[in-house]
């Protein structure tokens, strides 16, 4: 485990964490200076594949909703870290609130790209760390979805008996594994219906509760999981009630 900061600019810098996927993770958020428990907010998506509407309305979302949520629970928020789709969209609502709580990202080494990083022999084109990101563990690993385990421990030690959920937005493969650990946790799965793929299939699926579902991940998190669907285009002042009661940390 190696432990450095990354500076994007000369007021813009995060805290860092190089790790293989047997590193110890009280140590990890120990040198991440995380304060924990806190209730948690994991996102899952897309990491491409929407624009336009559906990136301002989620961008929205966010700076309205998600981030303000988790600046009054106190929670920490975590993604995939890197500078694209729903990542790129919760650096920039964390920018745009201008609210400092923890955005940390968990990512596989060997696919991302930042300022000072060393070099390396991969040839495949790398995916920049999103910059308004507080934190970051990078996972020893070459392929998306390699650090969806560490993930998901850092979850679970950051959350404990605090309150967790993973709010769903578009997404694919990766995004359907990361549903499915969710669901094995027992956590609610927000789901923003309206902004595609997975997104939309887990809640169609669940309202008509379909009788044959091909895919077994994905039939498990319909039939099993603690759905919770929310309209892109609904308010966004009820996006962060309905967080923060999943949190159990609406004001009373």
């Amino acid at each position: 485990m190696h432990s450095s900061r990354i500076f994007f600019s000369e007021r813009n810098h995060a805290r860092v964490v190089s790790t293989t996927l047997a590193g110890h993770v009280e140590s990890i958020l120990e040198a991440l200076e995380l304060e924990y428990p806190a209730p948690l907010i994991m996102i899952a998506g897309g990491a491409g594949n929407f624009a336009g509407q559906y990136a301002a309305l989620l961008t929205h979302l966010g700076t309205e909703s998600i981030v303000p949520a988790a600046v009054e629970a106190g929670a920490v928020i975590i993604d995939g870290g890197s500078h694209v789709g729903i990542m790129q969209v919760m650096g920039q609502a964390l920018l745009r609130h201008g609210q400092r709580r923890p955005l940390l990202g968990v990512a596989p080494t060997g696919l991302v790209t930042y300022p000072g990083r060393p070099s390396s022999a991969l040839t495949e084109e790398l995916v920049s760390l999103d910059p308004h990101h507080s934190h970051f563990v990078l996972v020893e690993g070459n392929k998306w979805g390699c650090e969806t385990e560490m993930m998901y421990a850092l979850g679970r030690a950051i959350a404990r008996e605090k309150g967790a959920l993973t709010l769903l937005a578009n997404g694919g493969s990766i995004a359907l594994d990361e549903a499915l650990t969710t669901v094995r946790h027992g956590w609610p799965l927000l789901v923003i219906e309206g902004s595609g793929r997975l997104a939309d299939d887990v809640v169609r699926l669940w309202r008509d509760q379909a009788a044959q579902i091909a895919d077994e991940r994905l039939r498990e998190v319909v039939r099993r999981g603690r759905i919770v669907p929310f309209h892109i285009g609904a308010s966004a002042t009820a996006l962060k009630q309905l967080i923060l009661q999943l949190l159990g940390s609406e004001e009373s």
